[in-house]
């Protein structure tokens, strides 16, 4: 028999990020849940689980999910842990220690409760406006009236038509109240052409995967990409994690924190891409689309000259910059 193979090693979205945040959260969980008498230990973590809550679901802060994840994990574990050495300290008729068990207890199944409430909150809201992505209109009034039958007068507040100022979207041409998009109809400079945030998400689509398969025939030598590629970077999945991208180096966040966000988040999307059961070509060809991100990415933040010198490299990225 040959030579055994060497085992690859760990990811560093597992190795590194995962493992330090574990380690974090398990100190943090360990002091606050063995002192579950002190107000300030107390206060800490239920604190810390709130701000989390609060980041929950912002791009700049892409580690929350992930920290929420894992503190939910350890305090299932505790409440488990907490609940056996209870027993076996009954039987000592140790009443504070039972007395401080029953508090840890019912401390983090108070977090826990949070953190889920948050989280069935926050799939309520997806779940009542989805994203959409609206079709061309193909047959267009350009004289109709949102009291006009046949018109979508609904608008992003549900309330349709109400006798004040509304304007249509150019590509969908759903009407919407001037005063919920942000645009009065006294202004002077109204806008020639307007599109809502459906229709420009929708647009942005469209245009990311124009500028996708066409990266993806240089880089093949104009004889064009396979099939397979094609379906793995042209996703709806993959094409909103590059408008997220794009989102976060548009973003007005300070530029350590943007950069961090980005690093975090091409992290995790490859180790995402490397764990799936059967990666084949499409998730080969994602780990390699991340590493060049990443690595384009790392020198932009380095400084001009080194930005110069990633220009004169062609790295087929597919972020283009403020797509929104």
């Amino acid at each position: 028999a040959g030579p055994s193979r060497a085992e690859p090693p760990p990811h560093p979205y597992r190795s590194a990020v995962t493992e330090l945040a574990s380690q974090l959260l398990r100190s943090l969980t360990s002091r606050c849940l063995d002192r579950p008498d002190d107000a300030d230990a107390k206060g800490l973590l239920e604190e810390f689980v709130r701000d989390l809550l609060l980041l929950l679901g912002r791009p700049e802060w892409p580690a929350a999910p992930l920290v929420l994840t894992l503190l939910s994990k350890l305090l299932c574990r505790r409440m488990e842990r907490k609940a056996e050495v209870a027993v076996s300290r009954r039987d000592s008729k140790d009443a504070k220690a039972e007395r401080e068990e029953q508090a840890a207890r019912l401390l983090s199944l108070d977090l826990l409760g949070q953190v889920l409430a948050a989280v069935v909150a926050q799939r309520k809201l997806h779940a009542d406006a989805p994203l959409t992505f609206p079709d061309d209109k193909d047959e267009v009034d350009e004289a109709a009236q949102p009291t006009d039958a046949g018109e979508d007068a609904t608008c992003v507040c549900g309330r349709g038509y109400d006798g004040g100022f509304m304007l249509d979207c150019d590509r969908c041409h759903r009407w919407f109240h001037g005063s919920c998009v942000g645009i009065e109809a006294q202004e002077d400079d109204l806008p020639s052409e307007w599109f809502c945030e459906s229709c420009q998400l929708s647009r942005a689509v469209t245009k990311q995967r124009t500028t996708i398969s066409r990266l993806l025939s240089l880089a093949e030598g104009g004889g064009g990409p396979s099939e397979e590629t094609v379906d793995a970077l042209c996703s709806e999945e993959e094409v909103t994690k590059q408008l997220l991208l794009n989102f976060l180096e548009a973003s007005s966040a300070e530029p350590a924190a943007a950069a961090s966000a980005h690093a975090l988040l091409l992290c995790q999307w490859h180790f995402d891409a490397s764990e799936q059961q059967q990666p084949g070509q499409g998730g080969a060809v994602l780990c390699r689309l991340y590493e060049e991100q990443q690595a384009a990415h790392a020198l932009r933040c380095r400084g001009p000259h080194e930005l110069r010198a990633a220009h004169a490299r062609s790295v087929p990225l597919l972020s283009r910059e403020r797509i929104l």
